[in-house]
This record gives C-alpha cells, sequence and structure tokens, in this order.
C-alpha cells in the first residue's frame, strides 16, 4: 500500500534531476509521463510504483517509511501480505467502510491455497499484520492463535477465490451505505465519472437470497462474477469488489462508491439533468480507459 502515501517534497528533486519540469500544484494533480519520461526518471536513480488508478508514477523508494520487519514465524510472502491487507482493512475503516466486527477483506499469500482474514470480533481499527488469521479454502484455522473465523462469512470469499485462482487474489465485502442504497433499487451500476469508467462492463450482480449460510448460494455467486468481472452488486446486501492484490481490491471499491454515490445524487434529482450527448461521450471514455488498462496491465 506504500504507493498510495507519496510524500511530494522529496519528488520533485527527482523531476528537477530527470530534467522533467513540474510544481507542487501540477504534481498534486498528478503527472503524466511519456515513455521517454519514465525512462528518464529511472536512469535519475529513482524507485518508480506505479499507481493502478492512473498514468502516474511514484517512488517508493523515496518515502520516508520502512516496510516492517518480518517476524520469524512468517514467511516474507506472508508478512507481505499481512501488512498489505491490515493497511486496508485500516483504510476501509477510515473511509467508514465498515459494520461494527462483521464483514471481511481476503487475502492470498502468494504461491499457496491459503487466504488470511480478519479475526472475527475485532473492529476493523483493531486489525494489524500480526493478528490476522491464517485460513485454507474451507475457512479452517490454520494459524496457532485464539481468535475465531466466521466460516459462514468465508463463503463468498471462497467461492471467488477458487472460481477466479488466477487473477482475483484479494476479495473485498461490505456493507458500504451508498453500494446498499443502489443495491436495494432496481437500478445498476452507471458509469458516471472518470473513476467509474473503470469499472465499465466489470460488474455482476447478484439477486438476494437470503443471508448467505450455504455452500449452494456460491455458484450463484461465482455466475454472476463471470469470467470478466471484477465487481459484483449484491442486491439488497452489499459491494464485493476483488482484484490480483489487496490496493486493486481497495481502489475498486473506491471507485465504485464514489460514482454510485454521483449516481444516486442523480437518480434524486431524475437523470433530465444528464444530456444524451454527455453520456454518450462517458461511454466512449469508458472504452478508451478501458483498452488503455488492457494494454499497460492486461488486469482490468
Amino acid at each position: 500500500m506504500r504507493s498510495l502515501f507519496p510524500q511530494q517534497r522529496d519528488y520533485l528533486e527527482v523531476y528537477e534531476e530527470a530534467g522533467l519540469a513540474t510544481t507542487r500544484s501540477t504534481f498534486a494533480h498528478g503527472i503524466h509521463l511519456s515513455e521517454d519520461e519514465q525512462q528518464r526518471l529511472f536512469l535519475a536513480g529513482s524507485k518508480i510504483a506505479f499507481c493502478p488508478s492512473s498514468n502516474l508514477f511514484l517512488g517508493s523508494g523515496l518515502l520516508d517509511i520502512e516496510f516492517p520487519n518480518k517476524p520469524s514465524q512468517f514467511s516474507q510472502n506472508e508478512w507481505e501480505a499481512r501488512v498489505n491487507l491490515a493497511a486496508c482493512y485500516r483504510l476501509a475503516n477510515y473511509y467508514g467502510w465498515t459494520s461494527t466486527v462483521y464483514n471481511h477483506i481476503t487475502l492470498r499469500v502468494p504461491d499457496t491455497d491459503t487466504f488470511l482474514i480478519n479475526g472475527f470480533g475485532l473492529s476493523y481499527n483493531e486489525i494489524c499484520a500480526s493478528n490476522l488469521v491464517l485460513i485454507d479454502l474451507y475457512g479452517n484455522k490454520l494459524s496457532n492463535d485464539n481468535l475465531p473465523v466466521n466460516k459462514a462469512g468465508f463463503l463468498i470469499h471462497s467461492a471467488i477465490h477458487q472460481a477466479r485462482s488466477s487473477d482475483l487474489h484479494c476479495v473485498m465485502h461490505s456493507h458500504e451505505i451508498n453500494s446498499q442504497t443502489l443495491a436495494a433499487s432496481k437500478s445498476n451500476f452507471i458509469p458516471l465519472t472518470q473513476e467509474g469508467c473503470q469499472l465499465y462492463e466489470r460488474v455482476g450482480y447478484h439477486d438476494f437470497d437470503g443471508i448467505v449460510l450455504k455452500n449452494d448460494e456460491q455458484a450463484k455467486i461465482i455466475e454472476a462474477l463471470g469470467n470478466s468481472n471484477h465487481t459484483l452488486l449484491m442486491r439488497n446486501h452489499g459491494l464485493i469488489t476483488a482484484g490480483p492484490t489487496a490496493e486493486w481490491a481497495f481502489i475498486r471499491h473506491q471507485h465504485f462508491v464514489r460514482n454510485t454515490e454521483v449516481q444516486l445524487k442523480l437518480m434524486g434529482r431524475t437523470f433530465e439533468m444528464l444530456h444524451k450527448k454527455v453520456f454518450t461521450d462517458l461511454l466512449v471514455w469508458c472504452l478508451k480507459i478501458q483498452f488503455f488498462l488492457m494494454i499497460q496491465f492486461t488486469i482490468i
């Protein structure tokens, strides 16, 4: 999650060294770099991290943040997954996407069939890297701790982890209020914002059939998600976003929530405010963004 927290004072020096003129104002709004400019930054000695929501490069090697030292009981892969997932929980808490001790964000430990999940009973602001619980695909505990696991709550996550094991390694589920409001309506998600366009044709829908407590509900979730969707609006329930990393799952959640807030406000004033030409232009922009991301990352 380090690439989400840039410190501008260090970047300006690197840009100057690379011969790229910029200011604090323009940097704050995002620097869009060509391939030649990217190469010049590398040659300037900066370690570059890509911010997945835009063509913006951030110098992670210049952050005044050190990755926490690994405790001896964890492998390096598991420890890094724990730190990233714990940061995701804390960000969800910061944005208010919580429901007391319920809901989950799960992350596969790289190159394994094991997953990290919050211990049941902890609020999101209590979760840290060391108290996340390690489980298998069926929700059975593998870590040696005293925290219980909400196995019923993991049913949704395990279905997605199993069906999309090649691309969706982090699954984020919330009962965020804007998403629940849209889920309670008959409307689908409409990409109306620049951020929302990144979710164009990547949102599935799952009809409400009671609290998910049985394994037979997993097949319906998998069908609704399909082979290409990474976001799922669960009717009268909540929101799921997923991605190859915790960062991607979080960013997709944020984009969905922000776009949905705009959509709900427009729905309250009727869509007469939205001219047909504007809507058509937005759809064209959606396709352009999807095409760009497909070329750049091939993980949309």
